[in-house]
């Protein structure tokens, strides 16, 4: 049996990367998760229409201008991941994605 990685699973790994004072909080189906951290601003990782894997957050909460990581392109809603996919692994796309986090909040 194939193991799924949701974007729950992604969320809550990219939250153990980031350290203490980082936590999660799964939908129900994992469909969606939000991530709560030290700056109070959620950030929501989410599948859009097209596939890709989100993270949305509020952008006018931090400067712009943030130099993110390879393979995760700015939006007006917050970054997403073009070329993830599922076959990337768990610990990778977790990675990606606690990297960005930390790009966008210097933290």
């Amino acid at each position: 049996m194939t193991t799924v990685i949701t974007v729950a699973h992604i969320a809550e790994a990219a939250a153990a990367r980031l350290g203490d004072g980082w936590s999660t909080e799964p939908s129900t189906w994992g469909t969606t998760a939000e991530l709560i951290g030290p700056h109070h601003v959620a950030f929501t990782w989410v599948e859009d229409y097209e596939g890709d894997l989100v993270i949305e957050y509020d952008r006018t909460a931090f400067p712009d201008g943030v130099e993110l990581p390879d393979g995760v392109e700015a939006f007006h809603g917050g970054v997403y991941l073009p070329l993830a996919a599922p076959t990337d692994g768990l610990d990778f796309l977790a990675q990606r994605c606690a990297d960005a986090i930390r790009a966008i909040t210097h933290h």
